[in-house]
């Protein structure tokens, strides 16, 4: 849909300048990160062997991951829709890597001898997959902001 609107006659601030293939991008990056969400959310569901031990030490940082994440797209989500630059982004996105580099330290340490390592590499993947979506996001949306002039919040 967002193909054919290239060839919408010229209206609104935009006139022959309009961003489409920005638009493109940033919707391109979505679904890839809605890809990784779906694929987290099934291992999430599927019944994970580790002891409650192991997933407790893990837990708060994954939480701590995927609720940063969280905001910082629905932040970039609002601030797109709104058409202003999402500079309060930043600081969750700033967060879910501070998480994402606890967890990954984490993970190199010696605890994990007698646990199945696979599911938890590949929940700590998914998790770092969505961290870096998320940063990719939020780039091409300010990129957007700027080809686009979003006005500032303030």
């Amino acid at each position: 849909m967002a193909n054919l609107a290239k060839w919408e006659p010229v209206h609104g601030r935009f006139k022959f300048r309009h961003p489409w293939k920005r638009y493109l991008k940033v919707g391109t990056l979505a679904r890839e990160c809605g890809y990784k969400i779906q694929a987290l959310n099934c291992c999430l569901n599927f019944d994970i062997q580790t002891s409650l031990e192991i997933r407790s030490k893990n837990r708060k940082m994954c939480i701590e991951i995927s609720e940063e994440s969280g905001k910082a797209l629905l932040e970039i989500a609002s601030s797109t829709k709104k058409m202003t630059q999402a500079k309060s982004a930043n600081p969750h996105t700033a967060k879910a890597k501070d998480a994402m580099e606890k967890l990954n330290s984490h993970l190199k340490t010696n605890l994990w001898k007698e646990a199945f390592l696979l599911e938890i590499i590949l929940v700590a993947k998914l998790l770092i997959e969505l961290v870096e979506c998320t940063e990719k996001i939020a780039k091409a949306v300010h990129e957007l902001a700027l080809a686009g002039s979003f006005r500032d919040r303030g």
